[in-house]
């Protein structure tokens, strides 16, 4: 009866359930099932310190991986006692801060109960935290302290140690001012390392170990506690007894006893032809997610199937070693998933299986066998039976679509990391077949983004994006994804700007750049927010600061989980509070530029602007940070000595951590503010902040140097030029030989008193050899007057009033000045200018030298009208300027200011103003008096002229001194002829008689606009209409009167005619002729 149930279909049953049912029973305790929770406290977490003589990079190593332990475990459904955080971070130069951003900070700021000092500089110890921490709301403070570090080897091992205490200070409620509560958390990690590897990394690997207790204790997670190292084993230590073998034996006994089970139930032995009769038809494989399923017609007779799998083709791009026998053909028996024994499939009437061991990218070939009810296989279904070549390449791809103006823009989510391309098909109106080429529109694609840039408005078009493989020669398609369908509009919003990238540089500049967009915009426009403090541990990449003390392998996956092409920030909507527009750019211009700013974190957005106006969806940057540097230094100066040259500068604002000196041999132009825009500049020397002195001994003799200094912060960050008083060239230098000797000499010994005239000055030095020694810095001082600008290069005013310059001697070893003389208008005075010229570098006693120049009064002597001969026409609107130069006894100009001319005309023929009040007041009939100061020894006045032609008198004269006088003549002349009269007998007549064959004269009178007879040379020509009545010439000159006499003679018959002369292009008259 035993047997009989043993042979049944019922006890076979029974043994694979009982199979199932044990497995399940294994596994199943290992399943979590804590409840959700959420995090109850919320601490305030300041940085980690450390005792004396610890490696100070241990607290923040460890201080950093436990605040992103903590952020990352937030929520987890495990942790017994939950706790979120508010962590002060530590900063780039070392101080503390807090974000700006986070929730908790940004209430606290909006309702008052902290300042942005606070947040800029955030309080660390214990009772100042604690106080913040109660005013925003927190209930725990948390404080770390590495107390000992050391690493110590030997042999092939090394060992890392570290201890740590941690307090969990409870925060009293605002109101209650009791002792707070403190919870002390201690304890020793420590690692062995005896692999080159883990001995390479020990430092992470005990920031990773320590960080992971200190967590797993604060929130009661025991699952994340490190395992503890087994001891290091003692060869000579006695052997300890061991049941691992004996839980091991117990365990293959189960299973062999199931085992048995089933053999037994399938009769434990094998028949001839039973099996050999179950042939499975019908094998087909196909590829899904991450997976491979294989599919088989129901066979009978079989209680169960093997499934086989082989590799064909080429090599696979990625070999992985999956679960398996080998079986015969080069295929691999492939076990159940679940109880890792076979058959792979139990039951007859299961006609699938899903390979999840297969490797992307790889072909295989299946095969399967039909399983008696002896457990004896079948054939296997080959490829000449029906087995299909299958691969797996990934899930199908997730497509998103926006629409622009005649633009459609594509993203997608990856189909796996082995996919080689992927290939875009669209069909305007309906579904497009990817099984052809007819709509595909792209291919060989291999980022997750396409821009379709031929759409046409107003169509509505569906797109797929399908991936692909190549393994070789192959090329394997995946799935398709789902069709999306859009429509493009001119009215429609730009599409996000992509690859927004910032940085900064060293002189808190900022450029912005990002990618064009693909489809016509009208501009973009650039947004900026402060996203944090300088303190704040965001890089320019935009990387978490807390990743740098995560080991390597969590660290990338942590940086490949943010990764996206299509810059997945653009593409959701963006709170730009804190945001403002701080820059536009053309449609022609990707990048923008802006700076210093101040110490800090920003991000920036950049968003396109159609040409309707439309605003599109911003692409935001990276965070970078900007860490101003120091200001310029002031004051520099270089002095030249005999082959050096002495720096020296002040001390420059700011956290200064040192100097840079930088040289050229040509001038550092106000263009060049930094080293960055001054490409030739050599940095000569760089000393410490403490130091303002430098003595550059690498030049040679009379060799012209030009020099800057920068100041340099603490991060590295550098000033702008600091160029002392040469902002066009950089300080002046030329080292030479030791001078001995300095003359100063003048062009003049006597100057007039005017304060316009100047004397040429030369300070010259030179050698014992009388050679000119350039470089030398000379002095030059006089007690009365000033020196004119522009000084020479490298030369500088040392006092207000102008009478001190500093200048360096050039190539000819001279320093030239131009000495302007002062104002003096008393009668008869005269004062002396005494001019010294010192050269600190010659030997004492020889370094200064003097001259001096007479000043005498300046006072009006001579008058000279020019020009002295003015011709203008007769209109009563031509003007001419008459100049009335004033000199004084030296014939140089008199002063500005001191002295009028009055002129005045001897007739009324036409009128004088001054040359201000010609467009002001308009001319009146008839001033013919003014008075014009004396401005640069001239006075200048503007005649207009009368309206009749002749000479006038121009008079001029020096208010209160009349004896300096002069006058100026005006000649007015005829214009341009407009008028024509005939005059007979002194009287101006229009018509005349002559008998017949008689002969008359006639005065032909040509006239200007104003009534003026035209001078001599006009020509006039005359015309008889009609011929034959009378005979006068065809043209004529006027005289000196302006007359032309013209003979008449008349013909031999009665008649009328008509004389018109014409004289210029409008000067016209007519004479009637009666012959009678």
């Amino acid at each position: 009866m035993i047997k009989r149930f043993l042979n049944s279909t019922a006890a076979r049953r029974l043994a694979w359930l009982t199979l199932v049912a044990l497995t399940a029973g294994l596994v199943g305790p290992l399943a979590p099932s804590a409840e959700a929770q959420t995090a109850g406290r919320r601490a305030y977490f300041v940085p980690f310190t450390a005792a004396a003589g610890v490696d100070a990079e241990m607290p923040v190593r460890v201080g950093n991986a436990t605040v992103d332990l903590l952020q990352r475990l937030t929520g987890d459904r495990r942790a017994k006692d939950p706790l979120a955080i508010l962590p002060v971070v530590p900063g780039i130069d070392g101080a503390p801060t807090l974000s700006p951003t986070n929730p908790i900070v940004r209430r606290g700021l909006t309702e008052g109960v902290v300042t942005e000092a606070e947040i800029d500089a955030p309080p660390t110890t214990e009772t100042e935290a604690t106080d913040l921490a109660r005013r925003l709301g927190l209930t725990h403070l948390i404080t770390g302290y590495i107390d000992d570090y050391t690493e110590t080897t030997a042999g092939d091992t090394a060992t890392g140690e570290l201890s740590y205490t941690i307090r969990v200070v409870e925060v009293p409620p605002p109101g209650a001012y009791h002792q707070p509560r403190v919870q002390p958390i201690s304890g020793i990690t420590t690692y062995r390392a005896t692999e080159e590897r883990e001995r390479i990394m020990l430092r992470d690997i005990m920031t990773e170990r320590a960080s992971a207790e200190i967590v797993s204790k604060l929130i009661d997670l025991a699952e994340i506690m490190p395992e503890p190292q087994p001891e290091p084993v003692d060869p000579d230590a006695p052997k300890k007894k061991n049941n691992t073998g004996l839980y091991a034996a117990l365990g293959a006994l189960g299973v062999a006893a199931i085992i048995g089970i089933v053999l037994a139930v399938s009769g434990g032995g094998s028949s001839k032809d039973g099996a050999g009769k179950l042939r499975v038809s019908g094998v087909q494989a196909a590829s899904e997610q991450d997976a491979v399923r294989v599919t088989w017609a129901q066979t009978a007779g079989a209680v169960g199937y093997n499934v086989y799998r082989r590799q064909v083709g080429n090599q696979p791009i990625i070999s992985r070693r999956g679960p398996g026998r080998q079986a015969s053909g080069g295929f691999t028996l492939l076990p159940n998933p679940q109880t890792n024994t076979v058959p792979t499939v139990v039951g007859g009437n299961r006609t699938s299986f899903i390979d999840t061991t297969a490797a992307n990218a790889v072909i295989y070939e299946y095969g399967v066998a039909a399983v008696d009810a002896e457990g004896r296989p079948g054939p296997i279904a080959t490829a000449q039976t029906g087995s299909q070549a299958g691969s797996n390449i990934g899930s199908a791809p997730q497509v998103t679509v926006t629409a622009g103006n005649s633009f459609v823009s594509l993203a997608w989510t990856p189909s796996s990391s082995f996919v080689s391309g992927y290939s875009v098909y669209r069909r305007a109106g309906g579904r497009p077949d990817t099984s052809t080429t007819t709509d595909r529109i792209a291919t060989n694609l291999t980022g997750l983004s396409y821009d379709d840039t031929t759409a046409r408005n107003g169509v509505t078009y569906t797109y797929i994006v399908q991936p692909f493989t190549t393994v070789g020669a192959t090329k394997l398609v995946g799935n398709d994804s789902e069709p999306v369908s859009i429509t493009p509009t001119a009215a429609a919003q730009p599409q996000a700007v992509r690859n927004v990238q910032a940085q900064a540089d060293n002189l808190g500049f900022v450029e912005v750049t990002w990618q064009f967009n693909a489809e016509p915009v009208a501009s973009y426009e650039i947004l900026r927010a402060r996203t944090g403090t300088v303190g704040r541990a965001t890089t320019v990449t935009g990387r978490s600061p807390w990743t740098r003390s995560l080991p390597t392998d969590l660290a990338s996956r942590a940086a490949s989980s943010r990764a996206n092409p299509r810059d997945a920030r653009a593409s959701r909507q963006t709170d730009l509070s804190g945001y403002s527009v701080v820059g536009t750019a053309t449609a022609s211009q990707n990048s923008f530029r802006e700076g210093p700013l101040p110490n800090g974190v920003y991000t920036y957005a950049v968003r396109a602007v159609s040409v309707a106006g439309v605003r599109g969806p911003v692409g935001l940057s990276n965070a970078v940070t900007v860490i101003a540097p120091p200001a310029a230094p002031p004051g520099v100066t270089a002095t030249g000595g005999d082959a050096r040259v002495v720096l020296r500068w002040q001390a420059a604002a700011g956290s200064v951590a040192g100097y840079r000196v930088y040289r050229s041999s040509t001038p550092i132009t106000a263009a060049m503010t930094g080293p960055a825009t001054a490409p030739g500049i050599t940095r000569v020397a760089e000393v410490p902040s403490n130091v303002r002195t430098y003595i550059d001994t690498t030049v040679t003799n009379n060799v012209t140097y030009y020099y800057v200094v920068t100041a340099v912060g603490p991060t590295g960050t550098e000033s702008l030029f600091g160029k002392g008083t040469a902002p066009d060239t950089g300080v002046i230098a030329t080292p030479h030989a030791a001078p001995t000797t300095i003359t100063l000499t003048s062009d003049r010994q006597i100057m007039s008193g005017n304060g316009l005239q100047t004397a040429a000055l030369v300070a010259k030095v030179v050698d014992e050899t009388n050679a000119p020694v350039p470089g030398v810095e000379v002095v030059v001082v006089t007690d009365r007057g000033s020196f004119r600008s522009p000084l020479p290069a490298g030369a500088s005013f040392v006092d207000t009033a102008q009478r001190q310059v500093r200048g360096l001697t050039d190539a000819s070893g001279e320093l030239a000045l131009a000495l302007i003389s002062e104002v003096i208008t008393a009668a008869n005075q005269q004062v002396v200018a005494n001019i010294q010229a010192t050269a600190a570098e010659l030997p004492a006693g020889a370094r200064q030298v003097s001259t001096s120049i007479s000043m005498q009064t300046s006072r009006p002597a001579s008058l000279l009208l020019q020009p002295a001969l003015v011709t203008l026409t007769a209109d009563q609107a031509s003007t001419a300027n008459v100049n009335a130069r004033v000199l004084d006894t030296l014939n140089q100009p008199v002063p500005d200011g001191h002295f009028t001319v009055s002129f005045t005309l001897g007739s009324d023929d036409g009128e004088i103003r001054r040359t201000g009040d010609i467009t002001t007041y308009p001319f009146q009939r008839y001033p013919t008096a003014v008075s014009v100061p004396v401005t640069g020894g001239v006075a200048t006045v503007i005649y207009r002229a009368g309206r009749v032609a002749k000479n006038v008198q121009l008079n001029a004269a020096v208010a209160g001194a009349p004896e300096v006088a002069s006058s100026a003549t005006i000649q007015l002349k005829p214009g341009a002829p407009t008028q024509v009269t005939f005059s007979a007998a002194g009287t101006t007549v229009n018509q005349v008689t002559i008998p017949v064959n008689g002969t008359q004269n006639v005065q032909v009178v040509v006239r200007d606009a104003q009534g003026n007879r035209v001078e001599a040379g006009v020509n006039v020509t005359f015309q008889t209409v009609p011929d034959g009545v009378v005979s006068a010439p065809a043209t004529g000159v006027t005289s000196a009167t302006g007359t032309i006499d013209l003979a008449l003679s008349a013909g031999d018959a009665v008649g009328d005619a008509v004389i018109t002369a014409a004289a210029g292009t409008t000067g016209q008259g007519q004479l009637t002729v009666r012959v009678r």
